[in-house]
């Protein structure tokens, strides 16, 4: 439960290795994060799935470092053997002789703990090296995707420079617009603009709202941009993310060649030394079982044959003592040289992947230009395009102002016409349902008893543009006048508001209404008479 911020300050406590110059993965090349939990990576830290720590600041050594393990003791035993071979048959020798096969036997547990512990180590260290390779192939597909999608961005960057340079090109009439163009005073009665006496202009208030980067500095930086992310610019870092992509697929390097065999050797050799170990058990266990008989018979004449037995049994056990030596400092060796190797291929690994973190920091530098090139010429555009939708703008809020005015006025004389003919039905049909009830002629008319027709539009709209600016026809004639013929093209005072006409609603229960014309599926027998045609509403005041 604890994060891996926390196992990190652990290794450290114990192998003082520096936090910052650990790197844990675990298999498949996934490294972990400091401020997540160790539980959050599935099985991680299990004897199945292993955390493999890097020590960063031993990879950057020029030397390998040494292991620092107990390889156990390594102590000659032939002058011992021998020793205790030339002794003369007797009681003390049988003794001194079951001790030291006792001891030689231990020994040969040990040794062989000893090389599966070493060997064990060769697999983990393979297993670390497929998730260092694993986390270098992760990286390399990672930045080649950030590569490509720059690339991507600089081709379409590429194919709108023509329009961004007419784009720029065009700024010096917008610009003139702009200061000709003034805000009228409605439109900014509520901000600090409104105290000034003089009349301001769009360019004013654009350079009000945005004083850090001015329109001039605006364009400048424009240019440059276009001068600076050149298609040779583009080619020039793909070839660097492609040298370097191909740097990653070193084969060479990221596969060890014989490594297999060289494990696959080794497992050959701890079951050679399980052979040994059980040899030297079981001469122990005779050297045993012999000085146990004596000592119950305790028949001085046996012991010349026991000593000759013993002497060809320490020769034995002797020669295995040999093999056990020479298997342990063989798996030592292996070890010694996989470790030489990985730490060679690990300085490899580090450059690569700093060679990567260098390039991948320069174009998302690239990547942050664009984007904010990109948004700057999309505010170049929208200054471009400030004079006419200003003045489309105003003819838009003044044709709302009347629309919503008279759409009102519309909607509720159809509620309140709408509401009085439900509410009569309504009030007529319960009148019956009363006289009716449940009297046995319901029979007869089914469909006639509560039955009730649904609400249709009783109920008036809320406001709506309410919060539009007072903007008024006066305004828009001030503009018309105060303006190029150009530009006051573009204020059309809007026409009057066409809305359908409300008429006086029929009496459903006269005689001469075509109701009784209807036939069963409710549609009329005869044509209907033609809806009223559209009436032009008075004008309403501004």
């Amino acid at each position: 439960m604890e994060t891996v911020s926390n196992l990190k300050k652990a290794i450290a406590a114990k192998t003082e290795i520096p936090e910052d110059k650990q790197v844990l993965l675990i298999s498949g090349g996934e490294s972990l994060t400091s401020t997540q939990r160790i539980c959050s990576y599935s099985s991680a830290g299990t004897d199945t799935s292993p955390i493999f720590l890097f020590a960063k600041v031993n990879i950057e050594s020029n030397q390998p470092p040494l292991p620092n393990v107990d390889y156990g003791d390594d102590t000659d035993m032939t002058e011992m053997i021998e020793s205790c071979m030339s002794m003369q048959p007797s009681l003390d020798t049988l003794v001194a002789r079951t001790e030291l096969a006792a001891d030689l036997n231990d020994q040969a547990i040990k040794q062989k703990d000893i090389c599966e512990r070493v060997v064990h180590d060769q697999h983990l260290q393979q297993q670390g090296w497929a998730a260092v390779t694993a986390n270098l192939e992760d990286l390399s597909r990672a930045f080649k995707n950030k590569a490509e999608m720059l690339m991507v961005a600089f081709s379409e960057f590429t194919k709108c420079k023509p329009s961004h340079k007419e784009l720029l090109n065009k700024l010096g009439d917008d610009m003139k617009h702009l200061n000709d163009i003034p805000i009228l005073p409605t439109l900014i009665e509520n901000s600090k603009l409104a105290s000034r006496s003089e009349s301001i202009t769009l360019r004013q208030w654009i350079d009000h709202h945005d004083s850090h980067n001015s329109l001039d500095r605006l364009i400048e930086i424009c240019w440059r941009g276009l001068e600076r992310f050149t298609e040779a610019n583009a080619e020039q870092i793909r070839l660097e993310a492609q040298e370097l992509l191909k740097s990653t697929n070193n084969s060479s390097m990221k596969e060890i060649r014989g490594l297999e065999e060289r494990l696959f050797g080794l497992e050959k050799l701890m079951v050679d030394a399980k052979k040994v170990v059980d040899e030297q058990s079981q001469l122990a266990s005779s050297f045993q079982n012999n000085r146990e008989r004596f000592s119950k018979i305790k028949d001085s004449t046996l012991l010349p044959d026991l000593s000759t037995s013993h002497k060809q049994q320490l020769q034995m056990m002797l020669t295995n003592h040999k093999k056990m030596s020479d298997y342990r400092n063989r798996c030592i060796k292996a070890k010694h040289e996989l470790s030489v190797n990985l730490h060679a291929r690990l300085k490899w690994i580090m450059y690569i992947e700093q060679q990567i973190s260098d390039l991948d920091g320069k174009l998302m530098i690239y990547k942050e230009n664009l984007l904010r090139l990109n948004r700057y010429f999309e505010i170049v555009d929208q200054v471009h395009r400030s004079p006419g939708l200003y003045l489309e703008s105003v003819v838009e809020a003044l044709r709302r102002k009347r629309f919503s005015r008279r759409y009102l006025h519309w909607t509720t004389s159809i509620a309140k016409v709408s509401r009085e003919l439900y509410e009569t039905e309504m009030k007529t049909r319960r009148e019956f349902d009363a006289k009716l009830g449940s009297h046995f002629l319901t029979n007869l008319f089914p469909g006639l008893s509560r039955s009730y027709p649904p609400p249709f539009a009783t109920i008036q709209p809320d406001p709506f543009d309410t919060k539009l600016p007072r903007v008024t026809t006066a305004d828009v004639q001030y503009l018309q006048t105060n303006l190029s013929s150009e530009l006051a093209e573009k204020l059309q005072i809007p026409k009057d508001i066409i809305l359908p006409h409300i008429t006086n609603t029929p009496n459903v229960f006269d005689e001469n209404s075509q109701e009784d014309e209807l036939d069963l599926d409710g549609r009329h027998s005869s044509n209907p008479t033609p809806p009223s045609s559209p009436t032009r509403l008075t004008q309403c005041d501004d």
